[in-house]
């Protein structure tokens, strides 16, 4: 990791880390139930891994931006700018621009999300699974609500 990239990663982890910090000396001087205080805690401690993931796909991008697929008998590509794209990930909603190419035989490529194997539907791949393994038990909507509740502070699951 270059400086820049490393100064970056740690003023992310010192934020995160003070705001966990000043969270749990309130939950010492204040009397706070403890469901508060873990759900409190589960939010803050999901927040940095938001950030921290959001901090890898940015060198990602970095990293990828000019990478290019391997062309097909008389495949044409086209850049076609910079395209945003938004994930549900375990943490939160995150959001990110990356290149784009346009193909004469594949239509839009992502070479950034080839490379981190974005799911097609772009929920996080344990999220698909939370959910589909919930739903063998309790009906699809039900087991997006249980996790909905769970992980209400950062984002809603629409169905």
């Amino acid at each position: 990791m270059q400086d820049s990239q490393e100064k970056r990663l740690d003023e992310i982890l010192e934020k995160e880390i003070s705001n966990l910090r000043d969270l749990t000396s309130s939950y010492i001087t204040n009397d706070i139930a403890i469901h508060k205080m873990e759900k409190g805690l589960l939010s803050t401690v999901l927040s940095l891994c938001l950030n921290l993931l959001k901090f890898v796909i940015a060198q990602k991008v970095f990293q990828h931006q000019n990478l290019l697929p391997e062309l097909e008998e008389s495949e044409s590509l086209k850049k076609s700018g910079n395209r945003s794209c938004k994930y549900l990930s375990l943490f939160g909603v995150l959001e990110y621009r990356r290149p784009s190419l346009v193909s004469n035989k594949r239509g839009m490529i992502y070479m950034v999300d080839e490379v981190l194997l974005m799911p097609k539907n772009l929920w996080s791949y344990n999220i698909s699974e939370l959910v589909g393994s919930q739903a063998c038990h309790i009906n699809f909507r039900t087991s997006v609500e249980l996790l909905n509740k769970l992980l209400d502070r950062l984002f809603k699951i629409i169905i």
